[in-house]
């Protein structure tokens, strides 16, 4: 997502509403990568009544499988992204693949959603570029460029070692607890027809930032944000493994709209009362195998609209 966020997206469809939605995708994906890719009291009916006991729970889980295959579903307005992947989170060596669909046509000027494939080698991230990126940015022999994490949060303080491991989702639970309260939890939840129980945080942003060793001031588009609690839902199935996690930003891009002009800049007819991340996680403990590209299909240029 990240990637997108510095890209010209819109080139030849400029108008009034462009800094409205660059504004947008950078908050967003800025806010979903920092949650994603990472209490107190006794509330509601779950099993677990505060979040030390419920990370106990779902850290004794995962370590017994130590791979999960997951979906994505992001909503930003009539902006969407779509994907599904897997990931390894041995933490020697973490590996995730990923294939994404992003769908910008809704914003206008009729793009066809980009299509585009990630994956991450240990700190190594390559990125396979939508060929349909405005004025033939890509080399279609050569797809795929090689990057890394911390390159993609260029200026930051991005801690990668505990970001990679974020790719365990319990450490993902850890950080909510780290950074935020238990305010709920809800049981007989159904996530694709397993039974669960919903544990509800209230997140302080800021402290998932700087536990990443970041903050607001190093994320692009964000310095200027202050922002509440963010709402995050994560589902515990029957046997503790995350079953899916739920991000609510609308106050993210309620704060961008307002930093881009305000609603009236925004095209006739877009709304962006939704924007949420979901992602499902099933087929726990199944074998994962992610390799790099061919070398002869990775690009030796920069990637586009990242500079050299």
């Amino acid at each position: 997502m990240t990637l997108f966020t510095r890209q010209n997206i819109g080139q030849s469809q400029r108008h009034q509403g462009v800094s409205v939605r660059k504004a947008l995708i950078t908050a967003a994906g800025g806010l979903a990568l920092a949650l994603a890719l990472s209490a107190c009291g006794g509330v509601g009916d779950g099993k677990y009544q505060d979040a030390d006991s419920l990370v106990r729970a779902a850290t004794a889980s995962t370590e017994k499988v130590k791979s999960t295959a997951f979906t994505l579903t992001m909503k930003v307005g009539p902006l969407g992204m779509t994907g599904e992947g897997a990931s390894s989170y041995d933490s020697s060596d973490p590996r995730t693949q990923m294939t994404m669909s992003i769908d910008v046509g809704a914003l206008g000027g009729g793009a066809e959603p980009m299509e585009m494939e990630a994956r991450q080698i240990g700190e190594d991230l390559y990125l396979k570029l939508p060929t349909n990126l405005p004025g033939g940015m890509v080399d279609e022999n050569k797809p795929w460029h090689k990057t890394s994490v911390a390159e993609q949060v260029p200026g930051s303080t991005l801690d990668v070692d505990r970001y990679l491991q974020s790719t365990d989702p319990s450490k993902m639970i850890e950080m909510l607890k780290e950074s935020g309260e238990l305010v709920d939890t809800e049981t007989g939840v159904s996530v694709n027809n397993r039974s669960a129980t919903k544990y509800s945080f209230e997140v302080d942003f800021q402290k998932v930032l700087e536990n990443y060793g970041g903050n607001l001031e190093s994320m692009p588009g964000m310095s200027q944000f202050d922002l509440d609690a963010i709402p995050v839902d994560i589902y515990l199935d029957e046997q503790d493994l995350p079953a899916r996690l739920y991000i609510d930003f609308r106050e993210v891009v309620e704060q961008a709209i307002e930093q881009a002009g305000g609603e009236g800049n925004l095209p006739d007819g877009v709304s962006f009362d939704e924007a949420y991340m979901q992602m499902d996680f099933t087929d726990w403990g199944n074998e994962v195998q992610v390799e790099a590209p061919p070398a002869d299909e990775i690009s030796d240029q920069p990637i586009p609209g990242m500079g050299g």
